[in-house]
């Protein structure tokens, strides 16, 4: 299955009660990633450094974590995440910034352990 990919964001809406990804997470580029896998009719997945790799409706927490370096947990996690989803091919959305470097590196690196073809897409 070929989803789309991008980062949690900084900017989340502080309601205390489980919120769906794509409402917890505000930021722009998550808005941008949805509207392109709405378009394509193929799933939005988050990548989270709290969470890992997580569908876009997953009924998330309010929480503040940023991912400052690749670990080798979580990209162990994020590619068993994305192999019981069933995903054979992500399209990543990302930004050409210094706190995406992590969570790119760790896409990166869970996508080869996984076996999943990976395409980069810049915001």
């Amino acid at each position: 299955m070929k989803v789309i990919v991008t980062i949690c964001s900084r900017e989340k809406n502080s309601a205390t009660e489980l919120l769906p990804a794509t409402e917890r997470y505000v930021g722009e580029h998550i808005k941008l990633a949805q509207v392109e896998a709405n378009r394509l009719n193929i799933p939005l997945y988050i990548l989270s450094g709290e969470y890992g790799l997580i569908a876009s409706d997953e009924l998330i927490h309010e929480y503040d974590y940023l991912l400052e370096k690749e670990s080798d947990g979580l990209t162990k996690l994020v590619a068993a995440q994305a192999r019981e989803a069933g995903i054979t091919e992500v399209d990543f959305y990302y930004k050409d910034k210094e706190a995406w470097v992590p969570y790119n590196k760790t896409l990166r690196m869970a996508c080869g352990l996984a076996g999943i073809v990976l395409h980069f897409q810049r915001l």
